[in-house]
């Protein structure tokens, strides 16, 4: 996830309720370091950190001054199961479902509570090639992840717009001949599934679209290290 959507999420948090501020922010730090080693293709690193966000969520649920409406309490729920089954999960293919899941339970919660994050716009980049190319696909990540937590058509349809573009052929790919086939294919994939996710109007049809979309970013990524995110 990149510094802008980081960024944009801690302004929400400044501005929310001072009663759960800072328990939104542990939520949110501990997702983020979730949503990362998912997509980077760690699942040594994904279990402990799904644990500790199942039981920050579990330990706010017990502790909230103020009993959520049925709808929030159902998503709170919701994200602390995904967090433990995410724990569990044997492979990133199950862990990037679960987390895509779990994100759309955040958009669930923040529209039964009435609450609607906002966001900066994308920065502007003008690399080219893989880092440029890479760039974009995290563009459009960012996009996906504000379209299932705020819950925001407008930047679900963005971000499978940005998605949408023409993918890098094996040849473009700086990477020895021998692995270029695989990540072409991993390529294409992912922008294909760019076209569904466009069409896509259901919350738990975009999140099975964006589970995907991880999934297909870390078998990218655990095969070539250069292309994962940066913090």
């Amino acid at each position: 996830m990149s510094r802008e959507l980081r960024v944009g999420l801690l302004m929400v948090l400044l501005v929310s309720q001072p009663a759960d501020m800072a328990q939104m922010r542990a939520h949110f730090e501990q997702a983020l370091v979730l949503h990362s080693a998912v997509i980077g293709g760690e699942l040594a690193t994904v279990a402990p950190a799904a644990r500790v966000l199942a039981d920050q969520v579990a330990r706010f649920q017990a502790g909230s001054p103020s009993p959520a409406s049925p709808a929030a309490s159902r998503a709170l729920t919701a994200l602390a199961d995904g967090a433990s089954k995410v724990a569990e999960a044997k492979s990133i293919l199950d862990a990037a479902i679960v987390t895509a899941e779990m994100l759309s339970a955040c958009g669930r919660c923040h529209r039964a509570s009435r609450v609607t994050p906002t966001f900066p716009g994308p920065a502007p980049s003008t690399a080219g090639g893989l880092v440029g190319h890479m760039r974009e696909h995290q563009v459009a990540a960012d996009q996906l992840v504000q379209g299932l937590v705020v819950p925001s058509d407008a930047a679900w349809r963005s971000g499978a717009r940005a998605l949408a573009t023409a993918p890098m052929h094996a040849e473009e790919l700086p990477l020895d001949p021998v692995d270029r086939p695989p990540l072409a294919r991993t390529e294409e994939r992912l922008h294909r599934l760019a076209t569904g996710a466009a069409e896509a109007t259901d919350p738990a049809a975009r999140a099975a679209f964006y589970g995907q979309f991880l999934a297909g970013c870390a078998d990218c990524h655990t095969r070539y290290a250069k292309a994962k995110p940066r913090p």
